[in-house]
């Protein structure tokens, strides 16, 4: 039993560790969160560009697209219902793409809402 013990505290202080080491990777000024900053940026700037030129919002609605994106992309993936998840999905592509609306209801599948 003591041995089992000493397995245990051990285990135990090495999880810490490796959460702390995980929080502290996502520090401000790291490298991943400097890469990720980066990452994010270009991918701003790319949705910035493929942007229409007169589309109302400007810089503001290429940042809103990839924060629904984003949005959308997490609760969609987390369930585990396909239900809800096409739903998200759909409703995402809808406020995106308006003529997309028009598209899905000619098709003959319809995906369910939420």
């Amino acid at each position: 039993m003591h041995t089992n013990h000493l397995v245990c505290c051990a285990a135990s202080s090495r999880r810490r560790e490796f959460v702390s080491d995980q929080k502290a990777a996502f520090e401000p000024g790291t490298p991943l969160r400097t890469a990720l900053t980066a990452g994010l940026r270009d991918l701003a700037d790319g949705l910035r560009r493929l942007d229409e030129p007169d589309r109302e919002g400007g810089t503001d609605a290429a940042l809103a697209d990839l924060a629904l994106l984003v949005g959308t992309v997490l609760p969609a993936r987390a369930s585990d219902d396909q239900e809800p998840s096409h739903a998200f999905l759909e409703a995402a592509r809808d406020r995106l793409d308006p003529q997309s609306t028009q598209t899905s209801e000619s098709s003959t599948t319809s995906t369910p809402g939420i």
